[in-house]
Formats: structure tokens, sequence, C-alpha cells
């Protein structure tokens, strides 16, 4: 096996921050749900890699003054070349077993702890091996390459890359029947298993057109990393956008929740007051839908009076569930005569979509309490605005409900 030893440097300097960079994010995800025990095995799988990488540089920097040294560099490099991936595939293994005992529900902490005792051996004790066999420990040189002086070139020993590709193709076949590709981190590992399959095979297969194969298998390696470090990303971001999503959404209707509703105010309140109308609805006996026929009925009314309402919420208008059956909007609204009337539009549509018959099946038509008020211009605090709008909700509710109230902030 011809095994170029010079000129790619920075390759393996690239893969050595692109496997830094697997493990971090890995971390990153694992912290954020620690019930996903193999992503933390999995990181383990580039971690173990830093050691190798570390090594081949320092081997690779070193000046060759004889055809002995060269081999000797050969050597070291295929040692490690060698380990890295076997120490990739046990942990690999191990992630995969773990998974499985995640899915059986049988994974406790004495099984973590097992499987971290186990980790030990190729995170680090493989790296102390590797490097007693290389050069810097004559006494237990482990040669996996000849020197042809004549040729100039390092022959590996062919034996150890169809044990390789044999390995990485067992591991495929357990990605595969373990996880089911069931999330796009093993689908990453699933193609560093194919690749590496790929790329031993054309050390094997194209070195006799004396191509320089060590470097397009290195060069696949890193595209294949690249890919993982990609789906790492786009995990990390899809799952940001979720916590973003789940911060200022009420969970059952979809529509902004409390937290949202009074930020969105208090910023408002600090720009610009001219013509904006709060509101807060609340949804006349409301409990007595529960009482008579169950928490699923008041829930499916919730939903209906949200998608009634929200046929009218413009996209710059602000419509959030504030409590259990009340809720907050904040829109636009020229005059008084305006927000009265879109509050009286939106309580008389509730009203005729949810008389008898209606298409969402609510079993009695909803009325809806509104107290508002109209901030014209100059300087108000939220729990002013609230006040203000709770009182005038509050006269609705003691004056017979189904009705409208706005009220100026004192």
């Amino acid at each position: 096996m011809n095994i170029p030893l010079s000129s790619y440097l920075i390759v393996v300097i690239a893969l050595f921050f692109i496997n830094i960079t697997a493990f971090m994010f890995l971390q990153m995800d694992y912290m954020s749900n620690r019930i996903e025990f193999s992503k933390f095995v999995l990181s383990l799988t580039f971690f173990g890699c830093l050691v190798y990488f570390a090594e081949t540089i320092i081997i690779i920097q070193k000046p060759v003054n004889d055809a002995l040294e060269l081999q000797i560099k050969a050597n070291d490099t295929a040692i490690f070349y060698l380990f890295r991936q076997m120490s990739f595939i046990i942990l690999l293994i191990l992630a995969i077993y773990s998974y499985k005992l995640e899915q059986s529900q049988i994974l406790n902490g004495c099984r973590k702890i097992k499987i971290m005792v186990y980790c030990l051996f190729p995170t680090f004790i493989m790296p102390i091996i590797a490097h007693n066999l290389s050069s810097h420990n004559a006494t237990y040189t482990f040669m996996l390459t000849n020197y042809l002086s004549g040729d100039k070139k390092a022959i590996w020993n062919i034996q150890y890359i169809n044990a390789l590709i044999i390995l990485w193709s067992l591991t495929s076949y357990f990605i595969v029947k373990v996880t089911k590709l069931s999330s796009d981190i093993w689908n990453g590992m699933l193609v560093i298993c194919l690749s590496a399959i790929m790329y031993n095979t054309f050390l094997l297969l194209l070195d006799k057109y004396n191509l320089s194969i060590w470097y397009l298998s290195r060069a696949i390696e890193v595209l294949s990393k690249l890919f993982v470090i990609g789906t790492l990303m786009n995990c990390v971001f899809v799952k940001l956008k979720i916590a973003n999503h789940l911060a200022i959404r009420d969970p059952m209707t979809n529509i902004h929740n409390r937290r949202f509703f009074f930020t969105r105010l208090e910023e408002i309140l600090k720009s610009t007051c001219q013509n904006i109308c709060v509101m807060v609805i609340d949804l006349d006996d409301f409990k007595s839908i529960n009482d008579t026929w169950g928490h699923p009925t008041g829930d499916s009314t919730l939903l209906a009076v949200v998608d009634i309402i929200g046929q009218y919420i413009g996209p710059n208008d602000i419509f959030a569930r504030i409590g259990g059956e009340e809720f907050g909007i904040i829109v636009k609204k020229s005059s008084l005569k305006d927000a009265i009337e879109f509050s009286n539009m939106l309580r008389n549509n509730v009203k005729i979509e949810t008389a008898k018959g209606n298409k969402y099946n609510i079993p009695r038509t909803i009325t809806l309490s509104v107290g508002g008020t109209l901030l014209t211009s100059g300087t108000y605090s939220v729990g002013d605005v609230i006040k203000a709008v709770d009182n005038a909700l509050y006269s609705v509710k003691n004056n017979g409900k189904d009705g409208i109230m706005f009220a100026e902030v004192n």
C-alpha cells in the first residue's frame, strides 16, 4: 500500500478541528437532553480520534533524512490510522448498544456506568497502546509497512485494510438494524461508515494506478465528517427554534402566551402608544362547559374561539392566551369607535359560529365579555393599562356578561 507521507498536513489538521467541532456539538446536544445517553457516547467517537490526529501531525512534521526514517514515519502514520478507526468503530458500537437500551427503557444508572467504563478502553487505553507500538517505543514496534527502496514506496499490509472494511460494514449494518435511522444524527453516522468503506476500498483497489489515494481517502473522510457537522448544526438550530417557539407560544392553542403578550405590551408602551387598542376577552361561563361536558370539550371550545378570532387578527396584531379562558389582543385602531366595532365583530362572530349545529361541535353558544382601552397618546405603564382593562372587563361581568366595556387609563 503506497502511503504518501507529505503534503497532507493541512488535511489532518482539518480533520482534527472537525472532530473537535463534532464532539462539542454532540456534547451540547446531550447536555440539552440528558436522557439520550447514546449521544454522549457518540461524542466520544470524535473525541477519541484527537490523540491520533495529534500524533500524526507531530510525525508528519519530522524531517526525513534517509529511507529508514521514511519507513518509520510511514509505519507510525499507518499505526495511528488503524487504531484511530478501530477506536471509532468500538465507540460507535457502544453508542448503538446504548441507543438500543434507551429504546428498550432499560438503560439505568448502573448500565451507564458500565458503558462509560467500557468507553475508557478505546478513548484512552488504545491511544496509549498505539503510541507504544509506534517508533516511540522500539521494544514493541508494530510493523504495518514495508519500504520498497527501488520504488521509494511504503507498502501497507492489505489484510488490515480488509479487516477495517469488514468492521465498517458490520457497523453500518448494526446502525441500520438497531436505530432504523430514526434521526439525522444516525443518518450522519451511517454516512461516515459508508465513506470509510469507500476510502478503504480505494486504498485496496486503486493504488495500482499510482494515484494519490491516501489524499483522496482523507478528502472523503473530511467530506463525510463535514456532512455530520452540518447535520449536528441543523439539529441544534432546530432545537433552538423549537425552544424559542415554546417560550412564546401557548402549547394547546399555538397562539402567543402570556409572557409574550406582556413583553410586547411593555415594548409598545416604551416606543409609541398612538392609537393602540388593548383588550382582554373572557369566555362567559366557561367553567360550566368543563363541569358539564368535560375538559376535552372545554379544550375544543378554546380552540374553536381561537380559530374564529384568529381570522380577524392581522400579521402586525398580537393575539395571546393570557389565562385559562382569557385572551389578550393588541391592535392598532384610529378611534374608540373603531375599537368598539372591532370588539363587537369578534363577539358577534364567535356567537354566530358557535350557535347550534356549528362546525366545531361546540355543545352551546359561546358568548364573550370584553374589556379594553384605547391608548391615543401619552406615557403609560403596563400595570396602569392592565388595571384599566381589567376594571372594564369586571364591569361587563358584573352587568350580565356578553358585552363590551372600554375604560380610560388613569
